[in-house]
């Protein structure tokens, strides 16, 4: 069979928004953690979503602009982010194409958002993205989802053995289509990461990395300009 066509990201998260607003509202502990630590401070949360980190990173003080490519999840923050006084800006924006001036950042938050670009150069050229609107000594947060836990595992390994791709394949092994449940049922697609490969592709596009971990479910990696 042949795969699935990846859907659009916008598309997508417009469907679920309401849903997404309502199953996503606690911080993971490294975002918590990283905000704390760069608090207050100009800060971009790329892919923001609905606005979990946004929300706390104003409480913290900081000034904060959150892009996402979904119209739908920016207008969730709306309404879900008071008392920010002029400290937020919202852009519908592609996160390979920031329409920011250079330098403009203290910190860059890339939480669980560019696992969604299924090509490898469009990957690139998201991190390039976030360096080139970053200060010197800034720093970078990216999660990404992995391959490497059971729901995912024995899928990939198959494909990998020779296994044809079905309704649930991406174009390349390590590509997915998930799909979304809760409310609404919408396919979403996903590049899922395997160890080292999350870390190699920020460190390729100039950033300098902290360190990088694995939570069981997330790839993690931390990194400076």
């Amino acid at each position: 069979m042949k795969h699935a066509s990846p859907p659009s990201a916008e598309e997508a998260y417009d469907a679920i928004s309401p849903h997404f607003a309502d199953r996503r509202t606690d911080l993971w502990p490294p975002m918590r953690q990283f905000i704390d630590e760069v608090s207050p401070c100009r800060l971009l949360d790329v892919g923001c979503g609905t606005g979990r980190a946004v929300k706390y990173a104003l409480e913290k003080g900081s000034t904060v602009c959150g892009i996402d490519v979904s119209a739908k999840q920016l207008e969730e923050v709306r309404k879900h982010v008071e008392g920010a006084h002029g400290r937020l800006e919202l852009l519908r924006s592609d996160m390979r194409d920031i329409p920011l001036k250079d330098s403009s950042f203290d910190a860059v938050m890339m939480i669980a958002s560019v696992h969604h670009l299924m090509s490898g150069d469009d990957r690139l050229k998201a991190f390039r993205e976030a360096l080139r609107v970053t200060r010197e000594g800034g720093k970078l947060l990216v999660s990404a989802w992995t391959w490497d836990q059971e729901r995912f595992r024995e899928r990939h390994l198959s494909r990998l053995s020779g296994r044809a791709p079905d309704e649930h394949d991406g174009p390349f092994p390590g590509d997915f289509m998930v799909p979304w449940k809760a409310g609404v049922e919408v396919m979403r697609s996903y590049h899922l990461y395997g160890p080292g490969e999350l870390e190699g592709e920020v460190g390729s596009t100039g950033w300098d990395l902290i360190r990088a971990y694995f939570d069981g479910r997330n790839h993690w990696v931390e990194a400076v300009r």
